[in-house]
């Protein structure tokens, strides 16, 4: 599947920065009013900065989103069908640094489960 077709994985990513922004933002308003500046002009900064955080967050998460699909071989020229051979190659490597990072799959690629699709 396309990661430009369906792009989950930006959504995600998205949603979790969004709640990281919110909860420093609540952060930032509780230590304004703590102080005694909780008044329409600083929540208007704060929110100024809010804003400000979470378009250039956006702008960023797409663009980290562009570079892992153009990692993952789904550029625009993206081809429907991939040579088996090369699969085979390309999902080897993967379960390489899976095993790697400590994936928890190591059990599974011992016991032969893990295959290709088509094989």
């Amino acid at each position: 599947m396309s990661l430009f077709k369906n792009p989950t994985i930006f959504v995600l990513l998205w949603k979790v920065l969004f709640i990281a922004f919110v909860i420093v933002f609540l952060f930032i308003v509780l230590l304004d009013g703590c102080q005694g500046r909780f008044d329409a002009e600083h929540l208007a900064f704060d929110c100024k900065v809010f804003g400000i955080g979470i378009a250039g967050m956006t702008v960023l998460a797409a663009v980290g989103y562009l570079v892992y699909a153009a990692i993952m071989g789904e550029g625009a020229a993206a081809v429907a069908e991939v040579p088996s051979g090369t699969l085979v190659r390309k999902v080897g490597e993967q379960g390489y640094w899976v095993e790697v990072s400590g994936g928890g799959a190591r059990g599974w690629v011992e016991a032969g489960r893990v295959r290709a699709v088509g094989e």
